[in-house]
């Protein structure tokens, strides 16, 4: 484990499983007990904290590291960002489901896909006509008077 504080703010990096950095405000670098796999081991208290409070592992992430959308590679970063919206955007919407419905979250994930590719009618929207046809526009235009607003 690495640390640094500088007033009250703390950089920490520690390594578990993969490597943990934080920044934190809240916490210092104090090791607090805890276990890893049920064998005893020391966390940065700011790490137990977090674990404690989010039950070990990001629910929203890992419900959404099995649909991900932006993992193409070769995407520009704004296309990331707004496959991720989408994929948060589906998530939500299960979640709301998931109080009323009874599917999974593959089985909702197909249904929304399905619904979605459902071909439709299309409605075309037929514009009103024109009062004046583009001739008479154009014969205006050309008849060498000058139109300049009189005040």
């Amino acid at each position: 484990m690495a640390g640094r504080h500088c007033g009250d703010i703390t950089v920490l990096a520690w390594k578990d499983v993969k490597l943990v950095t934080r920044i934190s405000t809240h916490h210092n670098i104090d090791m607090a007990p805890g276990q890893r796999a049920g064998v005893a081991c020391n966390k940065p208290v700011g790490v137990h904290s977090y674990n404690k409070q989010m039950g070990g592992v990001d629910s929203k992430d890992h419900k959404l590291s099995m649909y991900l959308l932006e993992r193409k590679p070769g995407l520009k970063w704004y296309q990331k960002v707004v496959r991720r919206l989408i994929s948060i955007t589906i998530l939500n919407t299960y979640i709301i489901y998931k109080t009323y419905g009874d599917k999974t979250h593959r089985e909702y994930r197909y249904l929304l896909a399905k619904a979605l590719s459902q071909q439709r009618p299309i409605i075309q929207r037929i514009r009103p006509a024109a009062s004046f046809s583009r001739t008479e526009l154009h014969e205006i235009s050309l008849d060498n008077i000058e139109h300049y607003s009189e005040h």
